[in-house]
């Protein structure tokens, strides 16, 4: 048979033709099943490229951490009330229980130290937050602002919003089940925040973003 014998089938036998695209697409669309994301941002080096081998090296020494970051802002502009540091140390604690968390850091647990008479105290520097009254909270906000481990880091320099960050240890057995996870779970805190304390805008800020990225309804993202 010739080409133009082969070009004729599908107008002389066009059932064929149906068939046999069918057929194509069939055996094509079979191989999706074997397809998935890939987050890792190795896909992009080769296995021996320089900077990845030394970065692997310095990640098996240090340890390979990714972060997961909550951010609020509270309508009144101002962090530094009873009922704002209440909810940040609820949420601080409750980060805990967010998938592969290995440390919490917030305003409120921060370590603060300080000398009475002999003795050096460190404590965090939030306890018991709705029961702060003005002169406490004025004390927390001096604190708070004049240290350079908190300033612009977990809280603004203007104090009108602050954020809770998750340090997490991830197997990396499977970024695509073990980032959605622990984003899901950071994500539900989140909405519960807000939908329990009327006034405070938030934001799950995930570091590795290509998995997934979340803001909120809601965030005050000029307060940001």
């Amino acid at each position: 048979m010739n080409i133009h014998q082969y070009q004729q089938i599908p107008i002389d036998r066009p059932w064929v033709g149906v068939a046999f695209a069918c057929l194509v697409s069939l055996l094509l669309g079979a191989g999706l099943a074997f397809t998935k994301f890939n987050i890792d941002y190795r896909v992009y080096f080769s296995a021996d490229n320089p900077q990845l081998i030394a970065f692997e090296q310095l990640q098996d020494v240090y340890s390979k951490q990714d972060n997961i970051m909550f951010v609020l802002a509270p309508e009144n502009g101002n962090v530094f009330t009873a009922k704002m540091l209440s909810v940040i140390e609820k949420l601080t604690e409750k980060a805990w229980f967010i998938p592969f968390t290995r440390r919490v850091d917030s305003l409120t647990n921060f370590q603060h130290s300080y000398a009475e008479e002999d003795d050096l105290i460190v404590e965090n520097l939030v306890e018991d937050a709705g029961n702060l009254d003005t002169q406490a909270l004025e004390r927390i906000r001096k604190v708070a602002l004049s240290e350079i481990l908190l300033v612009n880091r977990l809280v603004s320099s203007k104090g009108h919003v602050s954020a809770i960050n998750a340090t997490l240890q991830l197997p990396g057995k499977d970024l695509t089940i073990e980032v959605p996870e622990a984003v899901a779970f950071a994500r539900k805190l989140a909405r519960d925040i807000e939908a329990n304390h009327s006034g405070i805008f938030g934001a799950v800020c995930p570091e590795r973003a290509t998995a997934a990225a979340l803001v909120l309804p809601f965030a005050n993202i000029q307060a940001m």
